[in-house]
């Protein structure tokens, strides 16, 4: 899955001027990520481009908007949706890990696995958002 991924984001770049144009545009991405592209701790890297792009365009496919990322001092990022948190995910460093909510109570983790297998959990954040019905 996730060489279609690269594949679909290599061809639409190919095709166009802007990165990720017809999927998410280079504003929405800017927007986004501003709280990230002015944080003190980091600058965002190529691993977690991917992964905020995917992010986005899951976010866009469920008609839902209204994601916030923040940057943490561990150089993990806090991802939160219409206020409500989602998770965490840490992609800089040796130690890798994305904190997946499972219920407002608790929360289950992957640690210092591949990239395509945070991507492929980001399934998990859409359905904890329709879940709890944080897209009011």
């Amino acid at each position: 899955m996730f060489n279609k991924i690269i594949s679909f984001f290599s061809i639409t770049n190919a095709n166009n001027t802007q990165p990720y144009a017809g999927v998410v545009s280079k504003e929405y991405f800017e927007i986004v990520t501003r709280n990230l592209i002015e944080s003190k701790y980091c600058d965002i890297s190529n691993d977690e481009e991917v992964f905020i792009n995917y992010l986005l365009f899951k976010l866009q496919q469920s008609n839902l908007k209204s994601v916030n990322l923040t940057r943490m001092s561990t150089k993990a990022i806090s991802v939160s949706y219409n206020g409500y948190p989602i998770g965490k995910i840490k992609l800089q460093g040796k130690k890798t890990w994305m904190q997946i909510l499972t219920s407002l109570y608790d929360h289950s983790t992957l640690e210092n696995v591949l990239l395509e297998e945070y991507i492929d959990s980001v399934d998990l954040w859409i359905a904890y958002i329709k879940k709890y019905k944080l897209n009011k």
